[in-house]
């Protein structure tokens, strides 16, 4: 079954009092986000391909929802958040969804966030440079008594559908090579940069771009949004 966005769909559109039924639902969606997902800066909401009577036979075109800022739990800071979930069935009677033909997610993390999050997580000296061509990590650490740069060049790859790790090409000591079994037990230790098996529903990425100062990531979500 596909991304369920309002498991209680029905239930909203039967008891809906707020006036238009697709503002209330927006607005109901919208309510239950923070709780879901995680805070944010904002988040909108919007129903599209949907009149009022197909609302009430149980069918809804598209939702769609964005969210800017948002703060997902031990994951890195989403700068910009889009969810489109199509075709949406109901059952009226039951008040639950019953299918959702498809649902894609694209997510935007920049730099900074990303650096704010791995020195929460891992290293409270990390660093991360982004660039089309590839990314940097940069601490620094204590080897054999001295306090040296340690600096690596690699990229992100996606990982069981659900994460995103860094893949090493190159790591430098104070601009001297290490050994492949020591460079890779350093970098082990900042895996995963990113992990949305936290979330209420199940992310399979397909896509992972590397752009100026930023990653999108995107792909396919399943499962249902059970806080909702």
């Amino acid at each position: 079954m596909g991304f369920a966005v309002l498991t209680g769909l029905a239930a909203l559109v039967a008891e809906s009092g707020c006036g238009p039924i697709t503002g209330c639902i927006e607005a109901q969606i919208k309510a239950k986000l923070p709780s879901a997902i995680g805070p944010a800066d904002n988040y909108e909401v919007r129903l599209a391909d949907t009149s009022a009577l197909s609302l009430l036979r149980g069918k809804v075109g598209r939702i769609h929802i964005e969210g800017t800022g948002v703060r997902p739990k031990d994951m890195p800071v989403i700068k910009h958040m889009v969810i489109d979930a199509r075709h949406i069935k109901a059952d009226m009677q039951q008040r639950t969804v019953n299918s959702v033909a498809e649902t894609t997610f694209q997510v935007e993390l920049d730099q900074d966030d990303l650096r704010d999050f791995l020195r929460s997580k891992y290293d409270d000296q990390a660093d991360v440079t982004i660039k089309e061509s590839g990314l940097t990590l940069s601490t620094l650490r204590s080897i054999s008594g001295l306090r040296v740069c340690i600096t690596a060049n690699g990229y992100l790859v996606p990982d069981n559908e659900q994460q995103v790790s860094f893949c090493l090409t190159k790591l430098y000591v104070s601009k001297l090579p290490l050994p492949p079994k020591l460079a890779e037990k350093i970098i082990a230790s900042y895996n995963p940069v990113f992990d949305a098996s936290n979330l209420p529903f199940t992310m399979r990425i397909r896509k992972l771009t590397l752009q100026e100062r930023r990653v999108i990531i995107s792909g396919e979500a399943d499962g249902y949004l059970n806080k909702f």
